[in-house]
């Protein structure tokens, strides 16, 4: 009998033992999931900012889940084009993808909305901060994706504000008057024309040629993909004007990929992403200082378009965040939900603009 109840006693001890101290135990998240490798496909060089980020995120979670959750990527649209990013990651060529927002306004188009705000906070930190709001407050957002079988947007990042680089200085608003000015955002017809200028849509990679040529007097671009494309080569004079900051950079996750994974992998996704966006937020004020650099040792001059030529510029612009909401309303979508909403947050984050945008 003694030793019927000394077995029972360790039983007991043991149990105990292995309740209320687990660190003998694979207790981790790690160990939580199925064991996976997923294809990766990034648009740009392995070494620009954004891929930099990316694998940063790839990388966290390999580590948060002990290597039971690896990578195989695959850099400069090598498995999936710009042209197909959402197709292709739907239909699981990439299991995630690089996603832009503003690759596909015909699909996204709601996705894109801080395009239309125009003379927006030129902060980057905070329009990163205000997308992550907009996403986690508008549901429709996140639908959207939903609609082409994408799992939610976890990651925010944002490109630098547009100014401008042309072949002649522009020092006021006047200076663009009958200038040819290059730029990608259909958004920014309305801008460019109201400065009296005649506005070029065409892809950031042509714009090179299209200087060299005298196609175009300009671009209105972002510097750091003025960086990229070396146009400082060609244009010489560079002119903040902060024409608009937004928040183009996501991931795509597949659909049925994002729902087989646990509650817990789903988080470690998500927490890895916000601290890629911190990554991503430190080498991005590096790479402008380093173009700044360039630009200098390269003779670009640089100037500022004074707070009265912009003002007088906002004003001469149509409302165009109204126009985008009416035509979202148009399509079934809650355009003026997100328009109100975006100018609350920047209200609250501090921002007032020279003028009023998305009067009803």
């Amino acid at each position: 009998m003694k030793v019927w109840y000394k077995g029972i006693g360790f039983c007991v001890v043991a149990a105990l033992f292995f309740t209320f101290c687990p660190m003998g135990l694979p207790s981790s998240e790690a160990q939580t999931g199925a064991k996976m490798k997923l294809r990766f496909s990034g648009i740009h060089p392995a070494m620009s900012v954004p891929s930099r980020a990316w694998q940063f995120w790839m990388d966290k979670i390999k580590e948060k889940t002990d290597g039971r959750i690896t990578f195989e990527p695959y850099w400069g649209a090598t498995l999936v084009s710009t042209s197909e990013l959402i197709d292709g990651t739907a239909k699981g060529l990439s299991d995630v993808t690089s996603g832009l927002w503003i690759f596909d306004p015909g699909k996204v188009p709601l996705g894109s909305y801080d395009l239309n705000f125009l003379f927006n906070d030129p902060n980057v930190a905070t329009q990163s901060k205000l997308k992550r709001q907009m996403f986690a407050e508008v549901p429709a957002l996140n639908a959207e994706l939903a609609k082409w079988k994408l799992g939610p947007a976890i990651y925010f990042a944002p490109n630098s504000p547009y100014d401008l680089l042309t072949r002649k200085p522009v020092k006021t608003l006047a200076d663009l008057k009958g200038m040819r000015i290059g730029h990608t955002p259909v958004e920014f017809v309305s801008a460019i024309k109201a400065a009296g200028a005649a506005s070029v849509v065409s892809p950031a990679p042509e714009f090179y040629q299209r200087l060299e040529r005298g196609l175009i007097d300009g671009i209105c671009l972002n510097l750091n993909i003025m960086g990229i494309y070396k146009l400082h080569e060609i244009a010489k004079y560079y002119t903040t004007i902060n024409l608009n900051t937004s928040v183009i950079f996501t991931l795509y996750i597949n659909g049925d990929l994002w729902k087989k994974l646990s509650p817990q992998d789903q988080q470690v996704f998500r927490d890895a992403a916000r601290e890629a966006e911190g990554f991503y937020l430190a080498e991005y004020e590096k790479d402008i200082a380093n173009i700044r650099k360039t630009h200098k040792d390269s003779g670009v001059q640089t100037f500022t378009m004074s707070a009265e030529d912009i003002k007088k510029w906002m004003l001469a612009i149509p409302d165009v965040p109204a126009e985008w909401a009416k035509k979202m309303e148009a399509q079934g979508s809650p355009g003026w939900q997100i328009v109100d909403k975006y100018l609350e947050l920047s209200k609250k984050e501090g921002w007032n603009y020279p003028r009023k945008w998305g009067m009803r």
